[in-house]
């Protein structure tokens, strides 16, 4: 689909880019009436191709790239009616990236905010990422000031708000945070044509949050599932981190990555780890060996994985 609009206005065709990072995370609107550029001109389309490429190049994400073009086609479709003439509707933009940690979705919010710069959409492709502390004061009256401060920060790009059920305490009624959750829904609307709002989290939290704040929720018109990597992804990712730090992964290596390898709920962040200890083991193996060979190389005694139920940050072995 988007190939077609590449070849209408540039007379080329999307190629695939490089992998990138971990990911390899009813009316809130921008107004796409008053746009970032002056023209929808030739320059536009090949900043917004690239950016794709950017995205196609991830490992997975099917279906979220899927819904990340059908909605760029859509930005491009307004923008070529407003050069039209034609009047245009307000975009709805307000959305939910809902899913397990590591699986890609800060990287596709970057991505997403790139890829609406470059269509006019956006003013910037600024992505500012905050979570509880950064909204939800200790003190009465300190709160809805830092709402403004980060919003005010976030003009004319993404506010990216981490773990978003963390902003209310069920245990509490209370909490700070049912004055931020107000005052956002009063923001999303009053200022729909200046920013756009990403909540992320689990997808079961994020969704009870979402059923118990119903102001919020009709203001989220877009809702992404990140889904867990399966066995052959989290390989690619780790022989695509392994080659960004210089080493080469033997086919050995491979075999016992894919013998001992399970899909994980930390993904990205866990086949990291994964590699990072493995590193760490291939230096305690040459040291004791005092062989220098294959110092590029990561062989299959390299290979180890995190005890059950180590912390998944930590460096260490197996016994």
């Amino acid at each position: 689909m988007i190939n077609k609009f590449f070849k209408r206005f540039t007379g080329k065709s999307s190629v695939k880019g490089k992998v990138e990072g971990d990911a390899l995370s009813e009316t809130g609107r921008v107004n796409v009436n008053p746009p970032a550029k002056d023209t929808f001109d030739s320059q536009s389309i090949l900043d917004a191709q690239k950016v794709m490429e950017r995205l196609s190049s991830l490992v997975g994400l099917e279906d979220i790239k899927q819904q990340v073009e059908k909605l760029t086609a859509f930005a491009w479709m307004t923008k070529i009616r407003e050069k039209e003439g034609i009047t245009n509707q307000p975009l709805s933009l307000h959305m939910a990236f809902k899913g397990n940690p590591g699986t890609g979705k800060t990287t596709v919010a970057r991505i997403l905010g790139d890829i609406l710069h470059s269509c006019g959409v956006l003013e910037n492709s600024n992505v500012v990422e905050v979570s509880r502390s950064q909204l939800v004061g200790e003190y009465i009256g300190q709160s809805l000031p830092k709402v403004d401060k980060v919003i005010a920060k976030a003009k004319g790009g993404i506010l990216l708000i981490d773990e978003a059920y963390s902003l209310v305490r069920s245990d509490s009624t209370r909490d700070y945070g049912y004055e931020v959750v107000d005052h956002l829904v009063k923001i999303m609307e009053d200022k729909r044509d200046e920013f756009m709002i990403i909540f992320t989290g689990y997808q079961k939290e994020l969704d009870d949050f979402l059923r118990a704040n119903t102001g919020l929720k009709s203001r989220i018109n877009y809702h992404f599932d990140f889904k867990d990597y399966n066995v052959d992804e989290l390989i690619k990712i780790f022989l695509y981190l392994a080659k960004e730090r210089d080493y080469e992964v033997s086919s050995d290596a491979v075999k016992r990555l894919r013998g001992n390898l399970r899909s994980h709920r930390d993904n990205g962040r866990y086949i990291r780890n994964i590699l990072e200890m493995s590193i760490v083991k291939k230096a305690t193996n040459m040291y004791k060996s005092k062989n220098i060979e294959g110092l590029r190389t990561l062989k299959k005694e390299d290979i180890t994985f995190p005890s059950k139920g180590s912390p998944i940050n930590k460096i260490g072995f197996n016994p």
